[in-house]
């Protein structure tokens, strides 16, 4: 999921499970689970460097204000929609 993965890479570049559950919409539980890979640990956005890159990229906008809510949302949208084309091939 992608979120597991946003959720993790945000919380190595410092934030806490609050702030990130606040960027991704979610709960704070739900982040805790899916630090401890209770929830959303097999996913295939960690194993593919493209994708992970991109994830990566976007994280780093967020934690330095550079992207908000309605460009987040697009944005996880097309890494959402470039992992299904990947998929399909």
């Amino acid at each position: 999921m992608l979120r597991a993965v946003l959720a993790k890479e945000l919380n190595a570049c410092g934030m806490n499970q609050k702030e990130v559950a606040d960027v991704l919409g979610i709960s704070q539980p739900a982040v805790s689970q899916y630090l401890r890979d209770l929830r959303g640990a097999r996913n295939h956005f960690s194993s593919d460097e493209e994708l992970l890159s991109r994830v990566k990229d976007v994280c780093g906008r967020i934690v330095t204000k550079e992207i908000y809510e309605p460009q987040l949302k697009k944005e996880m949208y097309e890494i959402c929609e470039a992992a299904m084309n990947k998929r399909k091939v």
